[in-house]
């Protein structure tokens, strides 16, 4: 979404419309002002709420309600949003065609599993091997800071999935302190983890701990760009909370992506699933390309204070919408577009 477009609508008087708790929304957002009403409310009330509004968001909205909301919508000429769940991403991209006097959707399988994924595949390995020999002296500079910093292994392996499921070693550059996960178990990273050693820090900030996946990548087990591979046993809980999840694995796992681009380091899991199908859905060897080109300013952008300055000054949010988590009004602060 464009910043131009962000600041206008910001303007503009705005109704959420949630499936959820109404209190639970409004700590979110932290905003006195932000009229919620929930999906199930009286219909007159509803209504008039739709009709007083600049703009609906749909956050979460029964399928049954979205229908008749989505309608009101319609009717009155407001513009709306809708969070996207899993089934809508896959169904997306679809095309209008006639069957006789009816229309009917069509969806196109994903250009990954043609030609250009093809392509794509020997591209990966190609680019690998150019990255991997014009990085060599930074791969090397890091291993003599790891090895000065607590004298242990320069690399870190660690079991994960990508197509079909398979398993594979990914190769890092070892931020942590050996043995971390001996007690835990298998465990995420937070982003201020006290396992992480001194040089650790900057290797993690910097994203320059993944570097070494370029060998998994010129090996055929990564592609550049794919969903992130997941140790297979977080993959198992997260596919229990949410089947579609098993989805990503229909295409090898990736260095960087949409969710890379476009998610925060704790977003969750079902919200990177729908950038990882949105990328299935929309591949083309052009959106690699860009997703690419757009990793390396996502890196530069931290996620603590220095994203919630970066979202004030430049598109100039009032504090109380800054300060808020949920997705709505992330997806206003994260204005890039790649279109």
């Amino acid at each position: 979404m464009r910043a131009s477009l962000v600041n206008k609508l910001l303007q503009q008087k705005i109704l959420f419309i949630t499936g959820t708790s109404v209190k639970a929304i409004r700590s979110q957002l932290m905003n006195e002002d932000a009229q919620i009403i929930c999906e199930n409310a009286e219909y007159s009330a509803l209504a008039q709420a739709v009709r007083d509004a600049d703009i609906v968001y749909l956050y979460d909205v029964d399928p049954y309600y979205q229908e008749v909301i989505v309608l009101m919508c319609t009717t009155w000429d407001k513009s709306f949003f809708t969070r996207m769940q899993c089934s809508m991403v896959i169904m997306s991209g679809r095309r209008v065609l006639r069957d006789f006097d009816s229309p009917v959707l069509f969806y196109r399988r994903s250009r990954i599993f043609g030609w250009q994924g093809k392509v794509k595949h020997a591209l990966d390995r190609i680019l690998a091997l150019l990255a991997l020999i014009i990085l060599s002296p930074i791969f090397l500079a890091i291993a003599i800071a790891i090895k000065i910093d607590d004298h242990g292994p320069v690399f870190y392996r660690q079991t994960r999935c990508t197509r079909d499921d398979k398993r594979f070693e990914i190769y890092k550059f070892r931020s942590m302190r050996v043995d971390s996960e001996r007690e835990t178990g298998a465990v995420l990273a937070s982003l201020d983890d006290d396992r992480r050693t001194r040089v650790g820090k900057f290797l993690r900030a910097s994203k320059l701990d993944e570097l070494p996946q370029l060998i998994n990548i010129l090996r055929g087990e990564m592609s550049i760009v794919g969903p992130r591979p997941e140790r297979p046993e977080l993959a198992e809980n997260a596919i229990l909370e949410t089947p579609e999840f098993q989805l990503r694995t229909k295409v090898k796992a990736g260095l960087t992506g949409y969710a890379q681009v476009y998610g925060y380091y704790n977003t969750s899991f079902e919200e990177k699933l729908k950038w990882d199908l949105m990328y299935i859905k929309e591949f083309s060897l052009w959106l690699d390309v860009k997703l690419i080109l757009s990793t390396i300013p996502s890196i530069i952008r931290q996620e603590t204070s220095e994203d919630r300055v970066y979202a004030q000054e430049k598109l100039e949010i009032p504090n109380h919408l800054a300060d808020t988590e949920t997705t709505s009004v992330r997806s206003l602060r994260r204005h890039k577009s790649l279109k």
